[in-house]
């Protein structure tokens, strides 16, 4: 008889998958604040910040790990995430300059997708991996500002982008 001989596993090789899920945002923070005089009255910015977005998001990812024979392995990978309705945080301030004026601004700021580029190190057991990640994120979005007071009404949107690091681990 032939004797069956267990081959051992090895992470080495690349992969591509996709997500869907829902993702949302909700913060709050209240703030009330009196800076200098202005012509005899107190400037009073009251402000109000609240989140509350969500919606289905979508992505996918792809990359490639590398084992060693000393059972470590080292991966890069790319993953892209797009938000259907956009992460979005809205903000209101209210201002009261003297008697009788006032205005109030909303502005509205949101996250329509991201992509990272990540490295990965970690030691095999077999078929099991815990690891270590990190790289970098980056984002893209809008914001759109309204300036309302008793003569007019203003808005302004302009496409905003930002970059960000982040670090973690897990158990593949």
């Amino acid at each position: 008889p032939n004797a069956r001989v267990a081959q051992a596993f090895n992470w080495t090789g690349c992969h591509a998958g996709a997500s869907v899920g829902y993702a949302s945002a909700r913060t709050t923070n209240d703030t009330s604040y009196t800076s200098s005089s202005i012509y005899g009255y107190n400037y009073q910015s009251p402000q109000v910040d609240y989140s509350n977005g969500g919606g289905i998001a979508w992505g996918g990812q792809v990359g490639c790990d590398f084992q060693f024979n000393s059972n470590w392995v080292v991966g890069l990978g790319l993953d892209a995430t797009f938000f259907g309705k956009g992460l979005e945080n809205t903000h209101t301030e209210s201002y009261n300059y003297y008697p009788g004026y006032s205005s109030t601004s909303p502005d509205a700021f949101r996250i329509d997708r991201t992509v990272s580029a990540k490295v990965r190190v970690g030691y095999a057991f077999g078929r099991f991996m815990p690891y270590v990640t990190g790289g970098m994120d980056m984002y893209w979005g809008e914001r759109k500002q309204t300036f309302v007071s008793p003569w007019s009404t203003d808005v302004a949107t302009m496409g905003v982008s930002g970059t960000g690091q982040f670090l973690g681990g897990g158990l593949a």
